[in-house]
């Protein structure tokens, strides 16, 4: 399989600032006439303007991911050149991310469906390509000769190795050509970015899960498998022995995750564990001693979300705030709060010796901006530089806020509480029609800030609801684990009592609530949610869920190392019948809408195609709406779009705003 890479299409970098500047402009406008005017539903489907962006080491370039005609592409802007760009289409590959190697040449990711006698079941695989800055010579990172009868078909960047300006470290699952998924194996590669030479590094074993290089690219540790244990292993060079130095149970509750060498020691590493108690932490660890030597974050100081920049820099609070261990990233963070205090401030990049700073900033539930803070004149001067949703202005956002409420069995939950903008709780209106919105994953967890889907249903009138069920991550050891073999139980359970509590706070009207779920468990939980609180709700939309739980065992792989949360292969048939949609679609008494793309291969279409086939054999009808080229992720305008046009229709239709 090649890379088809068209002609580049030079475009105008100032005809596009000047179009930022004048949406800029328009902020201070008076409201009165804007919250009057619906927002048109394009603009909540558009994919974000920028994303991904990164500056080149000199300052001189800058690269990001643009859509173009409903499809993301690579653009690639010369900033000294009055802003000329390049913009790279990728055809049937979907770009991912895309980062600066040297000054003239990019190491990007991009995303693709595969054939079908490549991997079975199906799966979204990945390329790593180089590129230089016009948008030439184009090289695909990993070449299928060196496997033999292996396919490489799902390839990440293992390190960027930025003491070495010539060569990367990939890391490639390689799928048998004839038995697939079923036999694959995973392979360390050292790949010369310019003329694509591999050389295949630790000697291959079935049970090694990961790498990590130290900061002479020497790899340095791994993680590996063997039976139910998982091991931290480490060698003293590139060519030494491994030894374990660090085990535990897989899903045993312990946690001990190496993440990168710290920065002037060669034997000392960050890792998260919870080795104090149920909650994870940030710890430097020495190898040489295999102590924990330093507490970075623990507990409620620490939110599990790293920041890394070819190094690890900082990590973010449960607050939301950042905090930076590099002094150079502080220092930029603390002139840029200075400047902007009244939002989230991150360094995306630092370029020029620090002399240029690319900076994303959120305020409240705004949609993230690109600024620029240039240190190259005779003071430091800050300016916005791109919009990703430049078309909506900062009074058509509505705000979110956190609450609480008890489940059933006294456990306390969390939740986002979206309202339209004339709305508010505590002004005596009347309840509003309600949109309940469980998250995927499940051991994930919604965050307040800009998502298309909940402003769009904030902008239609709907107050959105996003409970925190248990096992969503974010809470402690104890709360993940409370998920653990609850699907379509004490999860779901959570899911209804938030339902309740609203309804009880008259916030919402028990006659208009809708239950919509997006992505897997999302769309799951919202299926069971009608099949079990028959009188709770009055509409259900399910896009892209995960409707049969047999059938989720029989395609997953590699099972035992995945979600804690996910269903078990040796659960009991009863119980296997209670959770699943498909056993209990007679059940459902709510008009439904199902969404699905059929290039979906996270959660493949058959789950809906089995869901409709068992409402039809109960006497029971859907709106169904396929979409041929779409993934999982909507990825494409076109597919979002539709998605979005046929929630508001049925919607409108079901759950009526008055």
């Amino acid at each position: 399989m090649s890379l088809n890479f068209p002609s580049v299409l030079l475009l105008s970098f100032w005809v596009w600032l000047a179009s930022f500047n004048v949406f800029a402009q328009s902020e201070f406008i008076s409201t009165d006439t804007k919250l009057k005017k619906m927002v048109p539903v394009e603009v909540y489907g558009a994919l974000p303007y920028a994303s991904a962006a990164s500056l080149s080491p000199d300052g001189r370039h800058l690269a990001m991911i643009m859509p173009r005609n409903g499809r993301n592409a690579f653009v690639i802007w010369d900033l000294d050149a009055r802003g000329k760009s390049v913009v790279v289409q990728t055809d049937e590959y979907e770009p991912a991310w895309i980062e600066w190697k040297t000054n003239n040449r990019l190491i990007a990711e991009v995303r693709f469906n595969p054939p079908e006698l490549i991997t079975k079941p199906r799966i979204v695989n990945t390329k790593l390509i180089a590129l230089d800055a016009d948008g030439g010579k184009v090289e695909n990172l990993i070449r299928n000769h060196l496997f033999k009868n292996y396919i490489a078909a799902k390839c990440s960047l293992a390190n960027l190795l930025p003491q070495d300006k010539d060569h990367v470290l990939i890391a490639a699952y390689a799928y048998n050509s004839r038995m697939g998924r079923q036999k694959a194996k995973l392979e360390l590669i050292r790949v010369n970015i310019n003329t694509g030479v591999q050389e295949r590094l630790d000697p291959h074993d079935e049970r090694v899960l990961a790498w990590i290089a130290d900061k002479e690219g020497s790899v340095r540790l791994r993680i590996y498998v063997d039976d139910k244990t998982r091991n931290i292993q480490m060698r003293s060079s590139a060519d030494g022995d491994w030894r374990t130095f660090f085990s535990y149970e897989i899903n045993s509750g312990k946690i001990f995750s190496p993440l990168v060498f710290v920065d002037g020691y060669a034997d000392r590493i960050y890792v998260v564990s919870n080795h104090e108690g149920g909650e994870r932490g940030l710890y430097e660890y020495d190898l040489n001693s295999n102590l924990f030597v330093r507490t970075v974050a623990s507990g409620k100081q620490y939110a599990h979300s790293l920041i890394y920049q070819e190094r690890m820099v900082g990590y973010k609070s449960p607050n939301g705030s950042l905090v930076y261990l590099a002094d150079d990233f502080a220092q930029q963070i603390n002139a840029v709060n200075k400047a902007l205090p009244d939002s989230e401030n991150e360094i995306a990049d630092i370029r020029v010796d620090g002399k240029l700073v690319l900076v994303k900033i959120v305020k409240g539930n705004e949609p993230m901006t690109y600024w620029l803070l240039d240190w190259r004149g005779e003071k430091g001067e800050i300016s916005p530089f791109v919009a990703t949703y430049p078309d909506l202005a900062p009074s058509q956002i509505a705000p979110t806020r956190m609450v609480n409420y008890k489940a059933r069995d006294g456990l306390e939950i969390e939740a986002l509480l979206t309202l339209p903008l004339d709305e508010k709780p505590s002004s005596g209106n009347a309840p509003m029609p309600f949109v309940i919105l469980p998250h995927g994953g499940p051991t994930s967890c919604n965050k307040p800030g800009f998502d298309y889907l909940v402003q769009f249903l904030a902008s239609r009138g709907y107050g959105v609801f996003q409970p925190q069920f248990r096992g969503s991550c974010g809470y402690g050891m104890d709360f993940e684990k409370a998920g653990q073999q609850q699907w379509g139980l004490a999860m779901q359970n959570d899911v209804t009592d938030g339902t309740h509590w609203l309804v009880q706070q008259h916030i919402a009207d028990p006659s208009r609530i809708a239950i919509v779920g997006k992505s897997g468990y999302g769309g799951y939980a919202a299926l069971m949610g009608a099949i079990r609180e028959k009188e709770l709700y009055c509409g259900l939309v399910a896009i892209s869920p995960i409707t049969d739980i047999e059938l989720l065992l029989k395609k997953s792989q590699n099972y035992l190392y995945s979600d804690a949360n996910m269903p078990k292969h040796d659960m009991q048939r009863e119980l296997m019948r209670e959770i699943s949609p498909v056993q209990n679609a007679d059940h459902i008494g709510v008009p439904v809408l199902f969404v699905h793309g059929r290039k979906d291969f996270t959660v493949p279409s058959e789950h809906t195609e089995r869901m409709v086939e068992a409402m039809q054999k109960s006497g029971k009808s859907a709106e169904v709406l396929y979409l041929d080229e779409a993934d999982h992720y909507l990825s494409h305008g076109d597919d979002r779009l539709a998605t979005l046009k046929a929630l508001e229709k049925f919607l409108a239709t079901h759950v009526p705003v008055k």
